[in-house]
């Protein structure tokens, strides 16, 4: 299976939005500390219609779930902060990020900081607007699971 993805990289007077395949989702975000965002908080309406049974985030691919590959490109990329943005609703999504952010996890990564919110909104820049109450200042990669 191909991964692809929507990154979007800003400061504060700067954005940048780049579509990129591969490994080329990780190796564009090198050795620069860096706040990382995703965006999970969908309802995944589309995949249960035709018949997938686990949230889009969860979806695997070669075996790990979308959101965990994410989560992991941005580990090893020395995550200064990781925010996620998840729909209420998916109740497996947000236990499987409260397990993956155990502080002895995030610990021996490395990652000095981890944030969920459990928020139903309307559009990404909705959700976008949320996480933003949550980043510190500074470069900022923002994607989807998808």
């Amino acid at each position: 299976m191909f991964f692809c993805t929507f990154l979007i990289i800003f400061r504060v007077n700067y954005l940048k939005i780049l579509y990129l395949c591969g490994d080329k989702a990780s190796r564009i975000i090198t050795n620069n500390l860096m706040h990382y965002a995703i965006i999970a908080a969908g309802d995944g309406s589309r995949l249960v219609s035709d018949g997938v049974s686990v949230p889009k985030p969860l979806v695997p691919i070669n075996g790990v779930p979308m959101i965990g590959r994410l989560l992991g490109i941005f580990a090893r990329n020395k995550a200064e902060s990781i925010s996620v943005i998840v729909n209420p609703g998916m109740s497996e999504v947000k236990t499987f990020l409260d397990i993956w952010s155990d502080s002895a996890h995030l610990q021996s990564l490395g990652i000095p900081r981890f944030s969920v919110i459990s928020e139903a909104t309307p559009s990404s820049m909705h959700s976008l607007y949320c996480l933003s109450k949550v980043i510190d200042a500074g470069t900022v990669c923002v994607t989807t699971v998808d």
